[in-house]
């Protein structure tokens, strides 16, 4: 089935709101504590905003948001080639391939914003992300011990993966 990815607009706000609710409750694997108490309209609707800087996508089926990803550009000068992708899809249309549609079309817009580097972090005892990760042409350059803090103060080991955008 073919899910249409688009950039998120500032009307999309309140169903951005809701859909990071709802996945910040089906994975540990995400940044996003579960029920997500302080998001704010307007720091979601800045997250959006398109910049030199950063970018949004996200992906639905009829009204429903189903996936969003998000590249941020280093702030730095020397590393301003370098950007980190973040990205999540609703459980229920895992293994749909809509990640790895959305990793395609961030790289052309990593390319666009004139990027040479994509870099993430992913949970070490994600196989299903590292594998999509790995076949989407990122490589592991070290494992981050206790990267991630969860909501019940427990830590977890993250692999750093980069990937050459040309």
């Amino acid at each position: 089935m073919y899910f249409p990815i688009t950039t998120p607009q500032q009307s999309d706000v309140a169903d951005l709101i809701d859909y990071l609710k709802i996945v910040s409750f089906e994975t540990d694997n995400l940044l996003l504590p579960p029920n997500m108490p302080d998001l704010s309209e307007s720091s979601v609707a800045t997250g959006i905003e398109p910049s030199n800087n950063t970018a949004a996508l996200i992906v639905r089926d009829g009204d429903k948001i189903i996936a969003m990803a998000q590249l941020f550009r280093s702030i730095w000068p020397d590393t301003q080639h370098r950007a980190t992708l973040v990205m999540s899809v609703r459980q229920s249309y895992w293994g749909q391939r809509i990640a790895t549609s959305l990793m395609h079309k961030l790289e052309q817009t990593a390319q666009d914003m004139g990027l040479t580097q994509l870099e993430l972090a992913v949970q070490a005892n994600n196989l299903r992300a590292i594998v999509l990760y790995e076949r989407g042409g990122f490589n592991p350059i070290g494992l981050y011990n206790n990267y991630y803090r969860d909501d019940r103060g427990e830590y977890s080991d993250a692999y750093l993966m980069t990937k050459p955008v040309f």
